[in-house]
């Protein structure tokens, strides 16, 4: 049996792919103690992690080096405490503070080949980010969106099964102003013939 694959792919250069990815997610510097700003808070809790979800399209330019446009949806955070009112802040009551971290990446990839099917990999790029914050307690809620630009970078392994498909294993780490959110995630990249 006869084997032919695209030209691109047996030159090594991919024109274009689709990365689909899914992993785990913990962000930084985000405590449920930092709400304690009143002094009204106890029972504090604070849950830092979440699912890391992103599809991506990318652009082969040499063989190691493709460019990549993708949407990240990094998780949503929360804190929570019982306020006993004192404070002047926080009514009396159960308070929850969340905060969802959602953005745009341009990044370029860079692979250094271990062997025909397998190869190491370092990204880096900008995230436009965009931040939604919400907060609730026994007074009512609130909610503000803000956002910016900021660097990430990560390391991680690509395994190639064949012409058309790729798995990727990486550790990105993204920045999204004074936090820092680190992803763990496992990627199927589709090439395209």
């Amino acid at each position: 049996m006869l084997f032919c694959a695209p030209a691109s792919a047996i030159d090594g250069v991919v024109d274009a792919y689709l990365d689909l990815s899914f992993g785990h997610s913990t962000v930084e510097h985000w405590n449920a103690e930092d709400l304690n700003f009143d002094g009204s808070l106890t029972n504090t809790k604070t849950k830092d992690t979440d699912a890391a979800l992103r599809i991506a399209i990318g652009y082969g330019v040499t063989k190691n080096f493709t460019i990549e446009f993708g949407h990240a949806d990094l998780g949503e955070v929360t804190a929570r405490g019982t306020s006993d009112g004192t404070g002047g802040f926080w009514a009396p009551g159960a308070v929850r503070v969340a905060a969802k971290v959602v953005g745009y990446d341009l990044g370029f990839i860079a692979r250094a080949p271990m062997s025909e099917n397998f190869s190491i990999v370092a990204r880096t790029g900008v995230l436009m980010w965009t931040m939604k914050t919400s907060s609730r307690d026994s007074s009512g809620s609130a909610s503000d969106s803000n956002g910016g630009s900021d660097l990430f970078y990560g390391l991680g392994a690509e395994f190639t099964l064949s012409p058309w498909l790729s798995f990727r294993g990486d550790f990105t780490r993204y920045g999204a102003g004074r936090l820092d959110v680190n992803a763990a995630s496992v990627s199927a990249i589709l090439r395209m013939p």
